[in-house]
């Protein structure tokens, strides 16, 4: 197709056609593949870059190339630069127009609106492929700092909130982080040499109102916690951890914490605030014990204990002092509950903390304990209360410890234990039934490995039982008989 453009068409002719082309959506890829080639083929001919000039007729407006008829030199070196084959002559067009805007004199001002960045919201702005070239002339001929002028404009534009939230939003899309960054540093550096406070900035940005969850959601923050790292007066974290303990007790601080763990936009400062908790803790040299009785753990209810958010902090802390958790917090259950009741609540806690307290550790303990007193199958399985509702049987989280269990007592054999014992409790319409639940359920609760090994035990249960009640038979009827 090029050959044939080229051989019908002048370069001028040629040009203003590509021109067009690009301003419908249906024939833009066309235009701009016609474009590279068409660059290349002068490139290839060694055309002297005036001569370019003149083929584009960018010399023909210079009051304002963008409404140049042909294309408008920001576009063709925009465009230009995406090709690795156009890439050299597009650096040699741009250097070209930014001598020219300087032989000129204009300043960043005059090139900033030629090029029409003035218009629109500032994250079209930060987005606008123009305003590297803008950003280039003023850093190469100007002599100033485009971002500090850049910045200047777009306060024009926005109160520090919003101007933060555009170079926070900016600096996630991988189009516009490079120059966000840059513009952050910029404003970092403004604030700093206007002598702004940690908590002054806080009040301007408004991070001091609203519950401890909007604050960690409020993308504001991370260019705070950014101000108060280059200030490198104290930790960002320790402040803002101070700040949300005057606001919020014990419990509602862990609330806050655990639950912005659970977002992926607040993890990573939940996990910089968990760590200045468990530090501050360190340096109070509270043991596990005693910090159980500060955070009033050992005053609450067995269900509300399991449930309480700061048995999630706890159970960080003593793990952060390698001081085993699981094991600890047994201990701390034993002392106000039944061994029974204790090892529910365990089991209890695992299922509502299952980023932080390991299973197997869970399971290790409670084993070793039941075979030192000597516990059956059919024991554990009434001490974990399994025989209470049959249709939470495979979602009940004490169905695993009990399975663990039966593995260290029969490993090859456990799941026909299992079945054995789950026989006596029920009958084997009501087990079927119960296993097809647990298979269907969409629960990500469900111990559905369970419930499809125990299906196959009963198939294998049956055919064995089919073939001894087949063998008897033959047996009665004397067929075997010589």
């Amino acid at each position: 197709m090029f050959s044939t453009l080229t051989a019908h068409y002048s370069d001028e002719a040629l040009a203003k056609l590509i021109t067009e082309a690009k301003r419908a959506p249906q024939t833009l890829r066309a235009a701009t593949g016609i474009e590279s080639m068409l660059l290349d083929r002068w490139m290839t001919k060694g055309k002297r870059l005036d001569t370019i000039y003149a083929r584009l007729k960018l010399n023909v407006d210079e009051d304002n190339v963008l409404k140049n008829p042909l294309l408008g030199l920001a576009r063709v070196i925009t465009t230009a630069q995406k090709g690795v084959s156009s890439s050299s002559i597009a650096l040699s067009l741009k250097d070209a127009q930014l001598r020219h805007w300087h032989s000129n004199g204009l300043k960043p001002n005059d090139v900033f609106s030629r090029l029409r960045l003035n218009i629109g919201s500032g994250d079209e702005l930060l987005r606008n492929p123009n305003l590297d070239l803008w950003v280039s002339y003023v850093s190469k001929f100007r002599k100033e700092k485009p971002y500090k002028l850049l910045l200047l404009e777009l306060g024009r534009r926005y109160n520090e909130i919003g101007l933060a939230r555009v170079i926070t939003t900016a600096q996630k899309d991988v189009r516009t982080s490079f120059i966000a960054s840059n513009l952050k540093q910029a404003q970092l550096k403004h604030w700093q040499s206007n002598g702004l406070k940690p908590n002054d900035l806080l009040s301007r940005l408004r991070l001091n109102v609203g519950s401890g969850d909007e604050l960690l959601r409020n993308p504001n923050l991370d260019i705070w916690v950014s101000y108060v790292k280059k200030l490198g007066e104290a930790d960002p974290y320790n402040l803002l951890l101070l700040m949300l303990k005057s606001r919020f007790d014990d419990e509602g601080f862990a609330r806050v914490i655990t639950t912005a763990q659970r977002d992926d936009s607040t993890s990573s400062i939940a996990g910089h605030l968990m760590k200045a908790q468990l530090q501050s803790w360190q340096s109070s040299q509270f043991t596990p014990e005693k910090l159980f009785s500060r955070l009033r753990l050992n005053v609450v209810s067995g269900d509300e204990l399991v449930k309480n958010p700061k048995l999630n902090m706890w159970v960080s802390y003593a793990d952060e002092l390698k001081k085993k958790p699981v094991v600890l917090l047994f201990s701390q259950l034993k002392t106000r509950f039944t061994d029974d009741v204790a090892t529910r609540l365990l089991v209890a806690a695992w299922n509502e903390n299952k980023r932080l307290i390991p299973r197997r550790k869970v399971d290790e303990l409670l084993q070793k304990q039941w075979h030192s007193k000597g516990k059956t199958a059919d024991d554990i399985f009434k001490l974990l209360q399994l025989n209470r509702n049959e249709g939470d049987l495979f979602v009940n989280p004490m169905l695993s410890s009990w399975s663990f269990y039966l593995r260290s007592l029969v490993d090859d054999d456990s799941y026909k234990l299992m079945l054995s014992m789950l026989r006596k409790h029920y009958d084997d319409a009501t087990l079927k039934k119960m296993i097809d639940q647990a298979k269907a359920s969409d629960n990500e609760g469900a111990y559905k490995d369970i419930a499809l090994k125990l299906e196959a035990e009963m198939r294998g249960y049956r055919a064995a039982k089919m073939s001894e009640a087949w063998r008897d038979r033959r047996y009665s009827f004397g067929w075997l008989r010589c």
